[in-house]
């Protein structure tokens, strides 16, 4: 797992920001854990849902690298999730490079959810559904599955 965030790179338990209206911070997202430990165990929790986790010795190893992970608020909620993952064997040839990325937005223009009243917990709430987005793209390509076979 590599994380080359751009925003977030300086914390790597930052995930995101509840700004007021003239942009200053108000609220910080973090992570209880790394943004790579949460990102693998949703790509662990993914593939197994999907039967595609190895239990002992694994025939191939999926390195994923950590575009982007973010989730930001000035009115409306919005978050953004990047991947690149690079299935190798475990002999580290490669197999499949694949990239993906997920935006979402959420929330009304008109609201007095912001600023000091946002909610991290509604931004939480976006930022894990768009990791998920991007993650299930990866994983549900004909091609990731084609790879295993």
């Amino acid at each position: 797992m590599t994380d080359q965030r751009q925003d977030g790179r300086e914390n790597p338990y930052w995930i995101g920001t509840i700004r007021d209206g003239f942009g200053i911070p108000m609220k910080r997202l973090e992570a209880s854990t790394p943004a790579t430990e949460v990102v693998r165990q949703a790509y662990t929790d993914a593939l197994a849902a999907r039967g595609m986790l190895a239990p002992a010795a694994p025939r191939y190893l999926l390195n994923v690298t950590i575009l982007q992970f973010d989730a930001n608020q000035y009115s409306r909620r919005e978050a953004t999730a990047e991947f690149m993952v690079t299935l190798t064997t475990s002999s580290n040839a490669p197999v499949l490079t694949a990239r993906e990325r997920a935006y979402q937005v959420g929330g009304s223009m008109i609201t007095l959810s912001k600023g000091i009243f946002g909610s991290v917990e509604d931004l939480r709430g976006i930022a894990l559904s768009t990791m998920s987005q991007a993650i299930d793209r990866i994983l549900d390509k004909p091609e990731f599955a084609a790879a295993l076979r």
